[in-house]
């Protein structure tokens, strides 16, 4: 049967007319309850729009009449109250003028008049004329007492005091009695307006009751059609469609009934069919049977559709899908092959690489061992997923090698930085071994991976450095021990120069001894320098120059009355350069002396060693007289200035001077004239 050709109204008769009815009586309960709920707002609208506001005027107005009343009798008998003198004047002019329009304005409003037509309005227009009286009475005593002089004369406070007793009081009381009397009235129209509204709620309320219990009725009816007319067929179809939703074919066959539900239970069977013979389509699809045919159920048969494109694809598929998986395999096959022979070059490459190699994971166990940190394969295989320690006690090494690298291990985790460092092991034979080591952490994203260690055997290299540091205290015990003989020869040199100095009788002779004397002095003094320091090879200028000027002075200053001041710097030079720049120094100094200060047996010299970038100054100046303008150092005859051109053209440097007042000489040199020292004549 189809199923769109069935009228459902002509399904189920009884229903649908049960339906109707309560669509009827629903719609009319609803109007006659909107009708109420509509009078319900008008008379709220009444009640807090109208009558509530106007009772509350009424009331401004009744305490506006009491506060008048007090103003009034204040002006009377308090005349300094200023204050409400002014207040009763603004009652007059203000506060009751505009009271009175929001009154007057309920007459001119279409919803005020119908709730002043209960009291009627001409009670208002009587109510105001009073109001102006009494304000009228009031005004009289404002014009009786307006100055101090007012208040003294006894006739005008008199006639003040008679207004106040026989109208201003019995007026007031009046009309408050009036207003008392209004504003009840409209309380009482308020009561009648709320008894209004509670009546239609309870008819609003009766009237949902009656809607609710018909809906009940209508649905226990309903129910019970269902039940015993529906409820069996459904489900029976529920317990099929369950079934056919979980992949079953259900046995039972439903009995089709003449109406719609009967279409349904019918049509379901005919699924049931269908359904069953597109499932055995499939399970042959599935054995692999792709040659078995299949009629699809209609032209709109989606599901057989599907299913025979998908024979047919599954066939190309496997077609397919065979020559793949032999292709492939021999492929896997080859790279399998390939794979092998590139880890078995690895392998090789690792074992014979001359370094130690081994990769830990994050525990310190080892991950991975070349042939050349441990030659023992068995032994080898035996470490993997072991640590340091257990190798340790099985060749019986001090375990504090191990402590060793596993805290090493530990900072590197910790730091992520890449360590070198070194340590040895005494071996079987009783010999140390020294090995070079480097820890190299690998993460991926910030995680880490593993770690990777290598080692050198640096072994001789140590002995090596081990027998060359052995040999250089040796040579340096003996070359500060040729620097103290040199030292020594020239001090014996300079006692004999001394001796023969004192024979000569020759002033000229014994100045010139003198003068050898200081030069030789000037190069002992850098021997005794370079072997009283740890270091043979450099002397410090600061401290040499100042120990040579300070020598200096004792020889020629016996009244210790010069001056000496000094700028010096920290550089270091090697003894070939501290020579020549020792003979300067002396023949500068002992010019300042012997030319400059001894006549005056008073004054100062200045010594500067400073370095700029890569030039060092040396700059010496006394307050001596200086020297004649015609006089050229550079091309004099005088050993000394001839000595100070000779020594500085051996520092590759060049000189300045001038008289301020006294002489100033400054020399300039490379501060990397030491590695030049070794073309130095």
């Amino acid at each position: 049967m189809n199923f769109r050709s069935r009228n459902i109204f002509s399904a189920f008769p009884r229903i649908t007319i049960l339906f109707a009815l309560i669509i009827i009586a629903a719609i009319s309960n609803t109007f006659y309850t909107s009708f109420l709920i509509k009078k319900q707002k008008s008379n709220n609208d009444k009640i807090n729009n109208v009558i509530n506001p106007f009772i509350s005027d009424l009331d401004d107005l009744k305490d506006l009449l009491v506060e008048s009343k007090m103003y009034s009798t204040n002006w009377v008998h308090l005349p300094n109250e200023i204050d409400d003198k002014k207040e009763l004047i603004n009652i007059h002019n203000k506060r009751y003028i505009a009271l009175r329009k929001k009154i007057e304005n309920y007459a001119l409003n279409n919803k005020g008049q119908e709730i002043i037509n209960h009291f009627n309005a001409q009670k208002l227009i009587v109510l105001f004329y009073e109001f102006d009286d009494l304000f009228n009475s009031q005004i009289k005593i404002t014009k009786l007492l307006v100055t101090f002089d007012d208040y003294e004369n006894p006739k005008s406070r008199f006639e003040a005091e008679e207004i106040i007793d026989e109208e201003v009081i019995p007026k007031v009381k009046a009309l408050a009695g009036k207003l008392s009397l209004i504003s009840s009235d409209n309380k009482k129209i308020t009561n009648l307006l709320i008894e209004e509204i509670q009546k239609d709620a309870e008819t609003i309320s009766l009237a949902i009751m009656i809607s609710s219990i018909v809906k009940l009725l209508f649905i226990i009816l309903a129910i019970y059609f269902i039940y015993y007319s529906i409820t069996k067929t459904v489900i029976e179809m529920n317990t099929i469609i369950h079934k056919l939703s979980q992949g079953q074919l259900p046995t039972e066959v439903l009995q089709p009934t003449d109406n719609i539900i009967g279409d349904m239970a019918a049509s379901v069977n005919i699924l049931v069919v269908n359904f069953t013979k597109t499932s055995e389509f499939a399970n042959k699809i599935e054995e692999g049977n792709f040659s078995s045919q299949f009629n699809k159920l209609s032209e709109n048969d989606l599901l057989g559709e599907a299913l025979i494109r998908m024979r047919n694809s599954l066939f190309n598929y496997s077609t397919d899908l065979n020559n793949k998986v032999t292709e492939r395999t021999n492929e896997v096959i080859e790279k399998q092959n390939k794979i092998e022979e590139q880890k078995l070059f690895y392998e090789s490459i690792f074992s014979n690489i001359p370094i130690e190699i081994a990769i830990y994971d994050i525990d310190f166990n080892f991950l991975f061992i070349n042939a050349v940190a441990i030659k023992d394969d068995e032994l080898r295989m035996q470490m993997i997923g072991k640590n340091y320690f257990d190798y340790c006690k099985i060749k019986k090494y001090d375990i504090d090698v191990a402590v060793k690298r596993y805290n090493i291990f530990k900072s590197v985790l910790e730091t992520g930085n890449a360590v070198d460092f070194e340590d040895s092991h005494i071996n079987a034979k009783g010999k140390e071994i020294y090995h070079l080591r480097k820890l190299y952490p690998v993460f991926d994203n910030d995680r880490f991976r593993y770690m990777i260690g290598y080692g050198i055997d640096i072994t001789d290299k140590k002995e090596q450095e081990i027998h060359i540091n052995e040999s250089l205290l040796e040579k340096e015990a003996l070359l500060g021990e040729i620097h103290h003989r040199v030292k020594n020869n020239l001090a014996l040199v300079t006692g004999l120069i001394e001796m023969q100095r004192a024979k000569t009788e020759n002033e000229l002779v014994r100045n010139q001894f003198a003068e050898i004397r200081q030069r030789i002095y000037s190069m002992s003094l850098i021997h005794e320098k370079l072997y009283k320091s740890n270091n043979f090879d450099k002397i410090d200028l600061k401290d040499y120059i100042k120990d040579l000027v300070e020598f200096l002075k004792i020889f020629f200053d016996k009244t210790n009355n010069i001056k000496l001041h000094f700028e010096l710097e920290s550089v270091f030079v090697s003894a070939k350069i501290a020579v020549p720049i020792a003979l300067i120094v002396n023949e500068l100094i002992t010019n300042s002396f012997k030319h400059g200060l001894l006549d005056k047996k008073t004054g100062s010299i200045y010594v500067k060693l400073i370095r700029i970038e890569h030039e060092i100054n040396l700059c010496i100046s006394d307050t001596g007289p200086g020297i004649s303008a015609n006089f050229d150092i550079k091309e004099a005859e005088t050993l000394g200035f001839k000595l100070l051109n000779i020594f500085t053209k051996q520092l590759k440097g060049s000189f300045e001077y001038y008289n301020n007042p006294g002489l100033n000489v400054c020399v300039k040199f490379k501060a990397d004239i030491e590695k030049e020292s070794r073309t130095l004549v």
